[in-house]
Parts: C-alpha cells; structure tokens; sequence
C-alpha cells in the first residue's frame, strides 16, 4: 500500500436539544474533528484544535476517514454543527405538509418531519396524498433512497402504497418492531412462507424469507417482487457491534438491485439515524462500484448534505463512527481487489473493476 496515512482526532462534548417527542434518539450537536497528513498506524494521540479554526479547513481526506478505528481507541470527530435547528433554516425543501393537522397523527415523532414523498391522493380526503418519507439523493445524483418512519398501525396501508407507487423493489429495515418495551414499528409482513395479507387495497404474499447471518434476514414478497433486508442486530441505543454483516448487507442490497433508477426504501423507527447510516455507507459503496469516488470526497459533507434533505440522518456519534468503520470495511475490500490483481480488473478509465 503506497504512502502513509495518518488521522489524530478529539473529543468534543455532545448536548441533548428538545427531545420531548423522540426520547430515545439524542441528537449530536457538535463534533469537531483534526486532521494531520495521511495514515500511520501508530499514531493514537489528537491535536487539539484551535477555537478560531475553520472547520472546513479540517474536513478530512476520504482515506483517513475510513481507516478510524475504535478498536485502537482512536475516536472520530466531526465538525457537524449544522444540526437540529440551526439546519432547520438550510433545508432545501419545507416540511409543513407534516405540520398541517391532518397529518401530524401519522408522523411517529412530530420533530421529525419529511419534505416529502407524495403518494396519489384520494378525492375527498384530505391528508391522503401524505407519508412522513423524503427522497435523498444517491452517488449518480437521482433520488437513489425513499427515508421513511417505521410505519404507525394507521400508516401502514399507505407504506404499501408507497412501495407500489414509486415502484420499490428492495426495503431496508433497521429496526424491530418492538425495543426495550416500546413499539418502534408497525408489522407490515406476514411470517409463513405463500401466507397473504392485505393492507388497503395491497395485497401482499410472502414467497421465501432467508436467514442469511444472525445479523439479518431476507423475505421476498409478492405484490410485484419486493425483497426486505431486515436487520435485527441493531441494538436500542446502540450500534451494532459487529460492522462486516452491515457491510455484507449493503452489498447484497446492490445485487438485488444494482440501479439507482428506482429508490430503495430505508427506515427504522423515525427514519433518521439508523436509515441515515446505511444511506451514508451504500451512497459511497456506489461511489467505488462506479469508480466516481474523488480524492476531495468527504463525508463530513455528504452527511450534512443528507442531513439537507432529511432532518438528523446519522443522528449519534456512535452512528457517525460506525460510518466511517463501515467505508473503512469497503476500502480495505476494495484495496484487496487491487492487490491481489495489480495488472487485471480496471475499467476503459483505469479505475478497478470491482467483483
């Protein structure tokens, strides 16, 4: 591997703003974060930084943000004060449809709001045409994800509606349905293998579900097909602890549906943190895969610029870490490819030709 890489990083407090409708998701508020050179593996101390620094000055270089590890006891902080209200006034898009009365029974937490997705609305029923989800932008620039809420028992008909009219092929669950006692998401699946069910005028069967690690699951549905990725080793308040089947997830969700034509829809409970993580590692996974990943890429920015489109994606420190874990992983699979075919495997651009 061709030159040294080298990241020092410090610590910086969190505070908790408002939280009284989402007790459970606290919102990091500052993270700053130093950069020196490229990577040595021995460096474990920070440089502390200086309080008149630009912390555009510290965005750091694509390859030092993936190699942070927390094994080593080296913790990665961003300058992220672009949050919670002081983003409010930076969205690119409003969020009042999910302030009208009509529809702020059917947000799960009413500090979370979408810009949003539409659904086809029912003559003579106002809030009908209503879901709290926001399209987010992909690595080709299309709107590559539908971020939506858990659905609520009364939303879950117009989940549905979603999937069919904005023709979802794959769904990314990173929730349970219920964690430490409280309900997080309604069941919008049946169990057993051909079982039916129907939720509004969609009628659902499920074909195959697979266990394909102890991390997460796989069911393919009919209304057309649509295949569910549920992973269920996110723990309440937590990260999972293993990042590599996070990972293997993400590539698998790729295999099934390699075009960002159509949207792959994400959620957990509020649609923010958890559905922010995995939004943060597919978009860069389609960055390698294209070999459209520049060397100024950063994703300090590109989680501010989610962050844009929908409110508190990547919402903790622990998610923001497990992000930069999780590229981590993607280079390290990428930088294999390379060396074990030094003189093979690269595209009319001389980018390498992922397997």
């Amino acid at each position: 591997m061709e030159g040294e890489w080298k990241t020092v990083l410090e610590k910086t407090t969190l505070s908790t703003p408002d939280r009284d409708s989402n007790p459970d998701l606290p919102v990091l508020s500052s993270l700053v974060y130093c950069e020196s050179s490229v990577l040595d593996y021995t460096a474990t101390e920070a440089v502390p930084l200086k309080s008149s620094d630009s912390p555009d000055k510290y965005v750091a270089e694509t390859f030092s943000m993936a190699l942070v590890s927390r094994d080593r006891d080296t913790v990665l902080v961003l300058e992220l004060k672009l949050l919670s209200e002081k983003l409010k006034s930076l969205k690119e898009c409003s969020c009042s449809e999910g302030e009208n009365e009509v529809n702020r029974k059917k947000n799960r937490y009413k500090d979370i709001l979408p810009s949003r997705v539409k659904l086809s609305e029912y003559v003579g029923v106002p809030g009908s045409n209503y879901i709290n989800a926001n399209f987010i932008r992909g690595a080709s620039g299309s709107p590559a994800y539908i971020a939506s809420q858990g659905p609520l028992p009364h939303t879950v008909n117009d989940f549905w509606r979603m999937v069919v009219e904005w023709d979802v092929q794959v769904i990314v669950m990173a929730c349970s349905v219920e964690e430490a006692g409280k309900h997080k998401c309604e069941k919008y699946w049946v169990d057993n293998e051909n079982e039916e069910k129907e939720f509004g005028n969609v009628k659902i069967r499920l074909v195959k579900a697979s266990v394909i690690c102890p991390d997460y699951l796989v069911r393919t549905m009919l209304i057309k097909k649509v295949c569910q990725y549920h992973y269920v080793a996110w723990p309440d308040h937590g990260v999972p602890s293993k990042v590599r089947p996070l990972v293997d997830m993400v590539r698998k969700v790729r295999e099934t549906q390699v075009s960002e034509t159509v949207p792959v829809l994400v959620h957990c409970s509020a649609g923010c943190g958890r559905t922010g993580t995995i939004c943060a590692i597919d978009y860069v996974w389609g960055l390698l895969r294209s070999g459209k990943l520049s060397k100024d890429f950063s994703l300090f920015k590109l989680v501010q610029s989610m962050r844009k489109q929908r409110i508190a994606m990547v919402q903790t420190k622990e998610q923001y870490i497990l992000v930069h874990q999780a590229v981590r992983e993607l280079f390290n699979d990428q930088l294999r490819v390379i060396e074990s075919h030094p003189y093979e495997n690269i595209d009319i651009n001389g980018m390498p030709l992922l397997r």
